[in-house]
């Protein structure tokens, strides 16, 4: 009977010795997002994504209806620059590209989704809970359109087109805003590193490994120079070269907001001679890159990715930098605290389009100026100096384009709705001179 008591008795000893181990395994597995914990809190966040977006009927990101009118709405023939119109984003129709001309009229369309070019879609997306239940919850940024009319688009990752939509190739990497083409072929795109591979000498003050791994693959961006046949040539991290350039106050600076996405670059462009004329130790060929989270431009070297120049603002969580001939820098100033009255007081509200010279450090307001109509889109946003000096600006989460002329006045407006509530969305838009496309037949056998 003794002997049958102490066996109990260790046999109960052993139990809550082991119920106390496993208690404390198991807190360190979750804490530390180890298997099968990061399996099952995946999996869970997965199944509460996709519900809640399989319920949706219009995209999130769309917003309520700021200008009335559908398709072209003002049109002054002989003061406009002419040409045809690449416009991407979410219309009523879908997600997609369109041409249009003058008119309104859309000479073609490349439909975008997500699942017929990518039938899984983890080739792109590493974590299960990011990959879109639907295609309500995918959006399109950076394209370019060649002669022949394909087109290159970002669409989580990256895919070539021909003219009839069908796919020539894609890479199936997370890439991101816009897209530069280079004269020959290749081209520059954006793109983020898998959280997984971040080192630790990277991390941002009050960001901790753990919050990393449970966010987006966006705390690391890169640049990429891709083949005009889609395959990756060079690498550049921006982060790296933030840190390398002795940048820490800004990254310090990082709200809690921002934290996990401390750069957001979303646009590059390639140093011409004239802007390398201006700054000392730039050379033609390097890349202008805007960094939206610090409000602020940097050349990087092409070959090592170390910063050759950088300013920062007075515009605010910017996009679009584009060189002009005179080596000068414009910018579209989204002005995203416009939505904080207390930070606008005495200062007319909206997004502005302003140039920078590098060369004296002087910035300027190019549009709008006193008594011009004003324009606002707190993201995204894109502007282009044409031939004839007129502007075509995209106002992209008012669904609206318009293109004025060197006195600022509007001669050219197109604006789309989504419904009776809200507006299109117009990621960006570009135009092309009536010469620039080789393709004189646009039918395509389905």
């Amino acid at each position: 009977m003794k002997k049958k008591l102490n066996f109990d008795l260790s046999k109960i000893v052993f139990l809550i010795v082991l119920a106390i181990t496993l208690l404390i395994v198991g807190g360190e597995v979750a804490n530390r997002g180890w298997q099968p914990y990061k399996f099952y809190s995946e999996g869970k966040a997965a199944v509460k994504g996709l519900l809640k977006q399989s319920a949706q009927t219009r995209p999130d990101i769309l917003e309520k209806i700021r200008y009335q009118g559908d398709g072209v709405t003002h049109f002054e023939h002989e003061n406009t620059n002419g040409g045809l119109t690449l416009i991407q984003g979410w219309f009523k129709e879908g997600l997609e590209i369109r041409l249009i001309d003058m008119t309104g009229t859309i000479l073609h369309k490349w439909p975008l989704d997500i699942f017929k070019i990518w039938p899984d879609p983890s080739s792109i997306y590493k974590r299960l809970k990011d990959i879109p239940a639907t295609v309500f919850n995918t959006h399109t940024q950076g394209m370019w359109m060649l002669p022949d009319g394909s087109v290159i688009v970002n669409l989580a990752g990256l895919v070539k087109f021909d003219k009839c939509g069908n796919i020539v190739w894609r890479l199936d990497r997370q890439v991101h805003h816009a897209i530069t083409p280079n004269s020959d072929g290749t081209l520059w795109v954006l793109a983020n590193k898998s959280n997984l591979e971040i080192p630790g000498r990277m991390l941002i003050p009050r960001v901790t490994y753990d919050e990393i791994r449970k966010s987006g693959d966006e705390y690391q961006d890169v640049l990429l120079l891709v083949s005009e046949k889609g395959k990756i040539l060079r690498e550049i991290s921006l982060l790296e070269a933030i840190i390398n350039g002795d940048f820490e106050n800004k990254l310090y600076d990082m709200s809690q907001i921002d934290k996990l996405d401390p750069t957001h670059v979303n646009d590059i462009e390639v140093v011409t001679s004239a802007l390398a004329s201006k700054v000392d130790g730039v050379n033609k060929g390097d890349l202008l890159v805007s960094v939206r989270q610090m409000h602020m431009l940097v050349i990087l070297d092409k070959d090592s990715g170390v910063i050759k120049w950088h300013r920062i603002g007075p515009w605010v969580r910017q996009h679009d930098p584009d060189i002009t001939a005179e080596g000068t820098i414009e910018i579209f100033n989204n002005r995203d605290m416009y939505d904080s009255p207390g930070l606008n007081r005495n200062k007319t509200p909206g997004s502005n389009i302003i140039s920078l010279d590098p060369a004296t450090g002087v910035t300027k307001i190019i549009y709008p100026l006193k008594g011009q109509a004003s324009f606002y889109s707190h993201i995204m946003g894109t502007h282009q100096l044409m031939k004839n000096g007129n502007r075509l600006i995209t106002e992209s989460t008012a669904g609206r384009l318009f293109e004025i002329n060197k006195e600022g006045k509007i001669v050219w407006e197109y604006i789309k709705p989504y419904d009776d509530a809200y507006a299109s969305l117009m990621e960006s838009a570009i135009r092309y001179s009536n010469d620039y496309l080789n393709v004189t037949d646009w039918s395509c056998s389905r």
